[in-house]
């Protein structure tokens, strides 16, 4: 019987990645394209007037990394290019922070047009009035970009061969050296620029080996590790170890959970094989989080268990049973007892791991830990699947929810948090 299932899990699989591997075929074509088609430019710059637009709000933290940058290139005429940064309703020294290093900045504080686009909009009616400099094309960049130090010289030979509008090649900063490391790093990335890097917060994301190359004690070990970087290096970067907001989605926040209980347990310090950590956690968030490892309800009874053994077989080694991480998985194994901070819960009802949710915001409703609890029905949004304020961020309701997380860090920084 057995057998029989799990040949029943696999079958499904098979097909579930042939219905990908259809869907994205298509790429295919754009790889050959590339390969085939792809074209150099070699014509001389013709050293054209630049107008570098940055619009930034609360960027007083990377800002200057991309003015550097810019000041920085070579072989282009830098008295050909001119810097403007529209500070939009910043409440820090972004402004400043762009006038030392030689922008012509201009503020603006119209809480009701608020956004990139009308930034780039007042920036272009301002340049463009009568009296001011000509400039034959427009740079724009975001605030937390760094350039290389050809950028401007290779960019602007494209726009000599008659391309009026021209994009580049972006990638991530500094993040790992594998393909798995790198697209999760991206991930974290994309939830750090678009929540929390722009709204005033420092952000590191972290990356982790997957099983089956480690189980999950590898996980937690590779989670540590960054966090003892950054006590080592977070003031280099801006931020106040006095004030740590730990969060994840999906098995990062079963990670955010275990890691905050191993931190407070010097025996699941001992069993992970962690030293602690020389900062607290001020709060922590949990979104849609798998935090019980064993229990699955995504199909069938019977191929619930088995798609649960073979989890367990993965998270904890062969047999699972005999491994003595058993029993110190789950955030209801490891909680009891500890003096954990607030913890937040982002949950909704068309998440196809909602019974997760479900059952550790019922273990939360019934313990001593506080916390608060975002819940979206399928009447409030049917689209509000696994993680959906991540990867559709732009969403209403990822912005509904992205701000109320925000609200929950800033109140337990207060300390208001009841």
């Amino acid at each position: 019987m057995e057998e029989h299932i799990m040949q029943t899990v696999i079958t499904i699989n098979a097909v579930i990645m042939a219905l990908f591997f259809v869907c994205y075929s298509y790429q295919f074509f754009y790889v050959a394209v590339a390969l085939l088609k792809r074209k150099k430019f070699t014509c001389r710059n013709e050293n054209h007037r630049i107008a570098v637009l940055i619009a930034a709000r609360n960027e007083e933290n990377v800002i200057g990394q991309l003015l550097d940058s810019i000041h920085a290139q070579k072989n282009y005429p830098m008295d050909h290019v001119d810097i403007y940064v529209g500070a939009d309703n910043c409440t820090d020294d972004t402004a400043r922070v762009a006038r030392e290093r030689g922008a012509i900045v201009f503020e603006r504080h119209d809480t009701v047009h608020v956004g990139k686009g009308y930034v780039l909009n007042e920036m272009l009616q301002r340049i463009k009035r009568p009296g001011r400099k000509h400039y034959d094309a427009y740079l724009v960049l975001d605030a937390d970009n760094i350039l290389d130090p050809n950028f401007i010289s290779e960019i602007e030979k494209v726009y000599s061969s008659g391309y009026e509008i021209v994009t580049c090649y972006r990638n991530s900063k500094n993040y790992g050296d594998n393909w798995i490391s790198a697209g999760y790093a991206l991930w974290f990335l994309r939830e750090a620029q678009y929540l929390m890097a722009s709204r005033g917060y420092a952000v590191m994301g972290m990356s982790y080996r997957l099983v089956p190359e480690v189980t999950v004690a590898g996980q937690v070990q590779d989670v540590f590790a960054s966090l003892h970087w950054l006590a080592e290096h977070g003031s280099e970067y801006g931020f106040d170890l006095s004030r740590v907001l730990l969060t994840g989605d999906s098995a990062g926040g079963h990670l955010t959970g275990l890691v905050a209980c191993v931190q407070l347990n010097p025996d699941l310090q001992a069993l992970y094989q962690v030293e602690p950590l020389p900062f607290a956690f001020t709060a922590l968030a949990i979104a849609h989080g798998v935090c019980d490892v064993y229990r699955f309800r995504l199909f069938t009874p019977l191929l619930d268990r088995a798609l649960t053994r073979e989890y367990l077989h993965l998270m904890l080694g062969r047999p699972w049973r005999h491994s003595p991480l058993r029993g110190h998985v789950s955030f209801e194994d490891t909680a009891p007892g500890l003096p954990l901070p607030p913890i937040l819960v982002i949950a909704s009802q068309p998440d196809r791991y909602y019974a997760q949710s479900k059952r550790l915001i019922r273990y939360l409703d019934n313990s001593p830990f506080p916390h608060q609890v975002i819940y979206w029905s399928r009447q409030q949004s049917e689209r509000a699947t696994h993680v959906f304020e991540v990867g559709w961020w732009d969403w209403p309701e990822s912005r509904d929810t992205n701000d109320r997380t925000l609200a929950f860090f800033d109140q337990v920084c207060r300390g208001d948090f009841p």
